[in-house]
């Protein structure tokens, strides 16, 4: 019997120790996954942190006896919540935050730690079909193509993008970033995905950023994306897309698409020199974009034909010269984002009470629900 007892107590044991070995190797995967899309290796957490070097290699390392007084300043400098870390629930998110300054990646970080703890008040998404993209193709023709005919679909159906984020039940987060802040970002989990987008860009900065963060939506949910990179793949025409780049340049050709379809842009590319600057000037207003887009839209028509291609800031040049204006000053979808972050933050409030007054604090103060 006592021989029983023992073997037993030693099988609780070894089941216990598992368990404990378990969730440390599960913290470690956690811990490199947050370190990696904030772009923080261990030595510069321990410094940030204040901690010795060896006790955040062992937390990363899966060795350290877990201890919430030297876990959360790692949490902190992370910017990620200690109990979201530990949280059955957890998902690692596929928000990458490379490249950001400190300013946008802690504002980032905060807008997405208060969608993690909101998203199951918030609006689903609507049941519509998604776009069928493969995005495993590497030509660059052959993609821009595909990514025509679905762009002439959805405006035979949605002629705008705002009648576009209605139909897919998109939500919408405006925040003030700053005019040098990000341009927007994609969070997704479960059944809800917001855009937070910064409201102090120009119009056509805006309205460019929402077509590129819908893109992301239909086809990279679960890849890895920046909140903000814009790639120099336009500028040379012979350049491979890296699998790294392949969603920016996917999202930007559908933005850019969207705005001036192929079909439109092909009587405009090889003329555009010759064109007035009152007709170039109409043309950037009517679509509610910058002359960048024009640009972008007028070279990848034209480094597809035999003539000799010119340069990208030739074009930018001369066609900013030819419309005197830096971007659409059209406020259409100033106005749509307001709105639809009025009803964004009319769904929380409702749910006000579920909340404990410290973390309600954080939430409005981050999302500005009270501007």
């Amino acid at each position: 019997m006592q021989m029983t007892v023992l073997k037993f107590t030693l099988q609780i044991y070894t089941i216990t120790y598992k368990i404990y070995m378990d969730i440390r190797k599960e913290l470690s995967k956690r811990l490199d996954a947050e370190a990696k899309r904030k772009g923080f290796d261990s030595s510069k957490i321990a410094s940030l942190a204040n901690l010795p070097s060896e006790i955040v290699n062992d937390y990363f390392e899966g060795k350290k006896e877990i201890k919430f007084e030297e876990l959360r300043p790692i949490c902190d400098t992370l910017n990620v919540g200690l109990m979201w870390l530990l949280s059955a629930d957890y998902q690692p998110s596929h928000l990458l935050f490379r490249a950001l300054p400190n300013q946008d990646l802690t504002k980032v970080s905060q807008i997405e730690n208060a969608f993690l703890i909101v998203n199951d008040i918030l609006p689903p998404i609507k049941k519509n079909a998604i776009p069928v993209l493969n995005i495993e193709e590497k030509d660059q023709a052959m993609l821009q193509s595909t990514i025509d005919k679905i762009v002439l679909t959805l405006r035979n159906q949605y002629s705008t993008v705002e009648k576009l984020y209605l139909a897919f039940g998109i939500g919408i987060l405006p925040v003030s970033a700053g005019d040098n802040g990000f341009d927007a970002f994609i969070m997704n989990f479960g059944k809800v995905s917001i855009v937070c987008i910064n409201r102090n860009k120009p119009p056509a900065r805006i309205h460019f950023s929402l077509l590129h963060e819908i893109a992301h939506y239909f086809w990279h949910k679960n890849q890895d994306i920046p909140v903000d990179n814009f790639d120099d793949i336009y500028l040379n025409p012979q350049k491979n897309i890296s699998d790294k780049n392949m969603p920016e340049f996917i999202a930007n050709k559908f933005a850019q698409q969207f705005i001036f379809p192929m079909k439109e842009i092909e009587f405009i590319a090889p003329k555009w020199e010759r064109e007035s600057s009152e007709t170039i000037y109409k043309w950037i207003v009517e679509n509610r974009t910058s002359p960048e887009v024009l640009s972008f839209a007028i070279f990848d028509n034209l480094k597809f034909r035999p003539n000799k291609i010119p340069l990208i800031t030739t074009i930018i040049e001369g066609i900013k010269n030819k419309a005197g204006i830096g971007l659409g000053k059209d406020r259409t979808v100033i106005d749509f984002i307001e709105k639809q972050g009025v009803e964004l933050k009319q769904s929380i409030y409702k749910n006000k009470e579920k909340f404990s007054d410290n973390v309600w604090a954080k939430i409005s103060t981050t999302w500005e629900l009270e501007s």
